[in-house]
């Protein structure tokens, strides 16, 4: 007997670059409003980035991501009225994907290949945290990697991780290395001046550098949010123009002109006086 796989609705939303996210107890199956992937080679921090972002304690043991796991947060950020004189606070959802090394890494849950787990996740993102440790050679050479295959345009952050480990003589030597990874990955890629990427130093385990994740995390945040309120406010000038047009019609309808008027008056005063 040939038993046939039946692709269950989680991998048939990945092959679609739709993964399934958990908010507390609560599994979310629509798409988050922004969606920022998290990358890195084995043992280079990610796991423990990403509990950080979601408020958690990252765990001692380790344990290999092999698959692509999907978390949501609740992100606070501003927005800023038309003329830009205020500003409105506005929580949005982003949905982190915490994304394994791609060769050998299959996707346990779905069974989806890793190559297109990755191109969904590639193709749908609104920004790339790479999580890289710089004493690590091969994490070096994995970050710049993936880093060319980012678009011109992306939003990129390089994440230096361990930064508590860093051994004090070889810090600067290491700030340097994660400075000419970016730079190499940003040349292959072909990014511009003004999509150079971010480079950060990280620690999950005493929190360093974790405000200038947040920083980064904003950009993607606060253009979605931008973008949500003008369109809330193109389509309300829309419904005042479409009542204002309602309004003009109606009244047209029952407009009588003043002439129409007074032959109706002559009309009902000549039936009055036959009466």
């Amino acid at each position: 007997m040939q038993f046939v796989h039946r692709r269950s609705r989680a991998e048939e939303l990945a092959r679609r670059g739709v993964f399934v996210g958990q908010e507390g107890d609560k599994q979310l199956t629509q798409q988050p409003a922004v969606r920022v992937a998290v990358i890195g080679s084995e043992r280079s921090g990610k796991s423990a980035l990403v509990a950080r972002l979601r408020g958690h304690t990252p765990s001692a043991l380790y344990d290999p991501t092999t698959a692509v796991q999907s978390h949501v947060i609740s992100f606070r950020s501003s927005v800023q009225s038309g003329g830009g004189s205020t500003s409105a606070a506005r929580r949005t959802q982003v949905q982190l994907l915490e994304v394994p090394r791609g060769e050998g890494a299959g996707h346990a849950a779905s069974r989806v290949p890793p190559e297109v787990a990755r191109d969904a996740v590639y193709a749908s993102s609104a920004a790339l945290v790479l999580a890289c440790d710089p004493q690590d050679v091969a994490s070096v050479a994995y970050a710049e990697e993936e880093l060319a295959r980012c678009a011109p345009g992306a939003l990129v952050a390089l994440a230096g991780t361990k930064r508590d480990a860093w051994p004090p003589p070889e810090a600067a030597s290491l700030r340097e290395a994660l400075d000419g990874c970016a730079l190499r990955g940003d040349e292959r890629r072909g990014a511009g001046e003004e999509t150079r990427t971010v480079v950060l130093e990280i620690s999950a385990g005493d929190m360093f550098g974790l405000k200038g994740i947040h920083a980064f995390l904003t950009v993607p945040v606060e253009q979605h949010a931008q973008r949500t309120a003008e369109a809330e406010a193109a389509a309300a000038v829309g419904r005042a123009r479409q009542a204002r047009q309602q309004l003009a019609a109606h009244a047209a309808a029952i407009y009588v002109p003043p002439a129409a008027r007074a032959a109706a008056a002559r009309q009902q005063q000549q039936h009055q006086q036959q009466q």
